[in-house]
């Protein structure tokens, strides 16, 4: 019975982390904007409306902006071969196995630095945007990252 309990608490973990991601993704690296032209978060999309970007500035944000695209989807393939890698060996060897902790490991690893980056990105940002809009586009994040731990 013990192993059942363990067994259930790290799949909760496991869950708690996907929807994490998930959350993470979709708030701020998700696809699809009515302001840029490219691949893009709703939750990005907003930030660059909200903000009143000049041409100089959105001119800027894109050349960083098209390394930031190409690092985000070099992050998420790893997340997808990782949750692979998970399913195979949750199928091959149960829930709570070695090769089960080492692919949880590596959809984590990808995880936090998928999120690095993304703060990496807004850092960037700052350079680029005035002084109102840098203290707007912290208040944007510092809510939505409220919002999203039910704050």
């Amino acid at each position: 019975m013990k192993q059942f309990w363990q067994i259930l608490f790290f799949l909760m973990i496991v869950a708690c982390a996907a929807i994490g991601g998930v959350l993470i993704g979709q708030n701020f690296l998700g696809k699809s904007s009515s302001v840029h032209h490219h691949a893009a978060g709703d939750m990005h999309a907003l930030f660059h409306h909200d903000l009143n970007l000049n041409a100089q500035q959105d001119k800027k944000l894109a050349v960083i902006e098209k390394d930031f695209r190409r690092q985000r989807a070099l992050y998420e393939e790893q997340m997808k071969l990782a949750n692979m890698e998970l399913a195979e060996a949750i199928k091959g060897s149960g829930y709570y196995s070695s090769q089960v902790q080492e692919a949880v490991d590596k959809i984590h690893g990808a995880m936090g630095e998928l999120q690095k980056l993304t703060l990496q990105h807004l850092a960037d940002m700052q350079g680029i945007l005035s002084e109102k809009q840098n203290r707007q586009l912290e208040e944007k994040v510092v809510e939505q990252l409220y919002r999203n731990a039910g704050q």
